[in-house]
């Protein structure tokens, strides 16, 4: 008898905690650390190609995750310019184009499963400096994201 009231127990105090969990919120504004999954380019991405990345650590709101690490988050290629020289008829007038590469960091989902909108990646410790000919990301690399107000108006 003790063991069935031990087991009805801790089953009222999973689902109290899960109900608790699911409730909260992911505020608006709360830094989210992604790692990239793939090898992105400015020579072979081009505009609108997905980008897939993953959440690099847990995100915890009162002490709860909210955001589980390696949760997938995606994010797509919005501007990918090559190198390419502009060598005109006069060999003095040499005027190359240099590559450009930029991708935003959009969505992820809560533990609870909740879409939850991003913003990034944000600028500053994010910019590449490599060769300014071409612009690339490797896989691995780790980018910061903000959470954004969900479209139903509530900051999930």
């Amino acid at each position: 008898m003790l063991h069935i009231l031990l087991a009805l127990v801790a089953t009222v105090a999973v689902t109290i905690t899960g109900a608790g969990q699911s409730a909260t919120t992911v505020p608006e504004g709360m830094p989210v650390r992604v790692k990239l999954l793939q090898f992105i380019s400015s020579e072979t991405s081009q505009p609108g190609d997905v980008v897939r990345f993953e959440v690099f650590e847990d995100v915890v709101v009162k002490n709860l995750v909210v955001i589980s690490r390696h949760t997938p988050v995606v994010g797509s290629i919005t501007t990918a310019k090559e190198y390419r020289s502009l060598s005109s008829r006069w060999p003095w007038w040499t005027r190359p184009s240099l590559g450009k590469l930029v991708f935003t960091i959009t969505e992820t989902r809560s533990v609870d499963g909740r879409i939850i909108r991003l913003l990034g990646p944000i600028v500053g410790g994010n910019q590449s400096k490599k060769d300014p000919r071409l612009r690339w990301h490797h896989e691995g690399e780790v980018f910061d994201a903000i959470v954004v107000a969900g479209s139903n108006g509530n900051s999930y």
